[in-house]
């Protein structure tokens, strides 16, 4: 994930790339605009060359990638694609509003240092050392549990100086061997941990967001964990035994010293309290739906009332109300605190929304998807459900993975739509994909973190990259095709 707060080192590629794509967008907008090409309607032509300039923009970022997010839906006013209600109303989906309830929690996380301390608790116990794969496993494995409900680049933070020193009390002939895979390993886990929770990376919320709204098909947060978990642990795990078995772990005992033991502040147990009430209640609903049924009166009572966007307010709010230790004028949370969130996410998502509403709106995707077919016939759903995932994949690599997302889902809904298939699948995969960048320093935040220290060689990450994508592209594939028609939907 590109967090917005987060800015990747420029390189003079970067710096070309930006300039570059400064006149391109709007190049490639007049282009469009003024060509003679033949659509559905004037509405869907001017929906083309917008949609192509914003996407030259979100993959060479001459702006911040929320910015030219806004920039769409001005462009579609301007225009008189629809009207400013129309265009403007993704920016107010109840998702968003699920997203930032989230933040809120994570900002009250963070406020107190519990993301911190739970790292601190974990690695603290020195018998992790005489088993170096357990505890590599153990280091990833908190890392991804994290990364489920925080910030990618945020996690990596926290645990990247925490790596160095467990790499520091690797023996001198053996660190440059090991500290990379080690980094690697704190970088990747990141990722592959925001796949396990619709809260975990923005993509996951966009897929459930586009297929709510533009295919009617709506994914409870249970029935998401029940998929994601099981193919992020796997990819993980598979990764980790590959380089157990090809000799890329340390095989001695590492002897380090245990930090002191450090317990919970009541500020923390009480913001861990909000947590795990807020996380139980965003799984009751598909809890009760797998117990009782979905057709159980209790079970749509709880669904119309324990809705995701509203539950996540509440944690928020309980930590505006609750007072700290310190007395009740201080609560867990204040404004100031909780406006640091990273806004321009938000923003971004909306404009996703608002742009792919438009496109079918106008029926340009519905021309997309015809094209498709024309050009390639009707695809099975295996194929499209593979096609999706390996194209997202790709694409993340060199774009924000929400920016991705925005690109590539509506395009494959409206695929599988002219196709006679359900777009559930094709989408679910790319949704994952979008979050599968591991190959360059500048696919991920947490790559460029672990990068950043020199004790990672760019070939390194490139090969290591390489084969958890394909590690992950088969599992993902695999997991969509076979067990997602099995969950409660």
């Amino acid at each position: 994930m590109i967090d917005e707060d987060y800015e990747l080192p420029k390189t003079s590629f970067d710096i070309l790339r930006k300039k570059a794509g400064l006149f391109l967008g709007p190049a490639f907008f007049l282009l469009l605009y003024f060509s003679p090409i033949d659509l559905p309607n004037p509405e869907a032509k001017k929906m083309l060359a917008i949609f192509v300039w914003i996407v030259a923009w979100w993959i060479t970022e001459p702006i911040p990638l929320s910015a030219t997010a806004l920039l769409g839906a001005v462009l579609m006013v301007f225009l008189q694609v629809g009207s400013a209600k129309e265009i403007f109303a993704p920016f107010a989906d109840p998702i968003i509003f699920l997203f930032m309830g989230s933040f809120f929690i994570a900002s009250g996380m963070q406020v107190h240092e519990l993301d911190k301390t739970i790292a601190e608790i974990a690695t603290s116990n020195k018998r992790l050392g005489r088993n170096p794969f357990i505890m590599f496993v153990s280091l990833g494995f908190l890392v991804s549990f994290l990364s489920m409900w925080l910030s990618n680049s945020s996690v990596t933070a926290i645990f990247y100086p925490i790596a160095l020193g467990l790499i520091g009390y690797i023996s001198k002939e053996e660190r440059k061997k090991y500290a990379p895979k080690l980094l690697l390993l704190v970088a990747y886990s990141a990722s592959l941990g925001g796949i396990g929770t619709p809260v975990g990376t923005p993509p996951n919320l966009m897929g459930i967001s586009m297929l709510k709204r533009f295919a009617n098909i709506e994914i409870p947060f249970l029935t998401w964990m029940l998929l994601a978990v099981p193919i992020f642990l796997l990819g993980f795990f598979a990764f980790v035994i590959i380089l157990k078995i090809s000799g890329e772990l340390p095989s001695k005992e590492i002897k380090f010293e245990a930090r002191q033991n450090k317990n919970f502040t009541r500020n923390q147990k009480m913001v861990l309290f909000v947590f795990l009430l807020t996380v139980v209640l965003w799984l009751l609903p598909g809890f009760f739906n797998f117990l009782l049924g979905e057709k159980s009166l209790t079970v749509k009572a709880i669904n119309s009332s324990l809705q995701e966007p509203a539950v996540a307010l509440f944690g928020a709010l309980l930590l505006f109300i609750i007072p700290t230790a310190e007395g009740a004028k201080r609560k867990l949370l204040n404004w100031k605190e909780a406006s640091s969130i990273d806004w321009g996410t938000l923003i971004l998502f909306g404009g996703g929304l608002s742009l792919g509403s438009m496109m079918f709106q106008t029926k340009l995707a519905q021309f997309f998807g015809e094209k498709w077919l024309n050009l390639f016939g009707k695809p099975s759903l295996a194929l499209l459900t593979f096609l999706s995932i390996l194209f997202a994949v790709i694409l993340t690599e060199i774009v924000s993975n929400t920016a991705a997302a925005n690109i590539v889902i509506p395009i494959i809904i409206s695929i599988a739509g002219v196709s006679g298939l359900s777009p559930l699948q094709p989408v679910l995969g790319a949704t994952i994909g979008c979050s599968l960048a591991f190959m360059l320093p500048v696919s991920t935040p947490p790559n460029a973190i672990v990068y950043g220290s020199n004790l990672v060689p760019v070939l390194e990450m490139i090969k290591k990259g390489l084969l958890l994508d394909a590690i992950m592209v088969v599992v993902t594939f695999l997991f969509i095709t076979f067990v997602l028609p099995l969950l409660p939907i």
